[in-house]
């Protein structure tokens, strides 16, 4: 069965702990959720650096070298547009709480690293807390699934840079934050690496 939410998993030094965040919701929460899917193409990284350009083409098939400028091979880049609201206390299809943080349990936070279940005002301050103090490039994107790209569906999780992160808090709403965010595919170097070396 293909994954019936968003869960986005992201790497943060938080208190000097490192610590993995998720975040869950709903993809349609009361109308206000929204997941665009498109391309990008063109250029990917541009660098002067003739070293560093043939070492990224030799970690991975999909990236080659053409001059000053490294481009994945393919029709480009997967980027997805996310508009979703906070869970809150909202459950997912089996009845647990959405996870917002480190750890599952509503009852352990809310605090710096976990707000399950929690307020607005936590929800927001916890995700900005991770997306301020994640490092989010390719040695460590973050991951996103949902539906077909999770683990029981046909495609993998992806490896995402977010853009423009936003959890806004509207006064209209009593129950839950706006969040907005561009999530794009990357090549995760830290995985590439690691095959690399496995490889005789």
């Amino acid at each position: 069965m293909t994954l019936e939410y968003v869960r986005l998993t992201i790497e943060a030094e938080i208190n000097s702990t490192q610590r993995t965040g998720v975040f869950e919701w709903a993809p349609a929460a009361e109308g206000a959720g929204v997941i665009s899917g498109g391309i990008r193409t063109g250029t990917i990284v541009e660098s002067g650096g003739q070293a560093a350009l043939a070492l990224l083409s030799r970690l991975s098939d999909q990236v080659e070298a053409r001059g000053q400028a490294i481009r994945v091979s393919g029709g480009g880049q997967l980027a997805f547009q996310l508009e979703a609201e906070t869970p809150t206390t909202g459950t997912k299809p089996n009845g647990d709480t959405f996870q917002w943080g480190s750890d599952p349990d509503p009852t352990v936070g809310p605090n710096a690293h976990t707000a399950t279940g929690a307020d607005k005002e936590a929800q927001q301050a916890v995700l900005l807390t991770y997306l301020s103090r994640s490092d989010g490039d390719s040695f460590t994107p973050a991951t996103l699934e949902f539906f077909e790209y999770s683990s029981n569906g046909f495609l993998d999780p992806l490896s995402v840079a977010l853009e423009d992160p936003e959890v806004s808090i509207v006064n209209d709403d009593p129950t839950a934050a706006d969040i907005s965010m561009t999530a794009v595919s990357v090549l995760d170097l830290e995985q590439a690496l690691t095959q690399r070396q496995r490889q005789p």
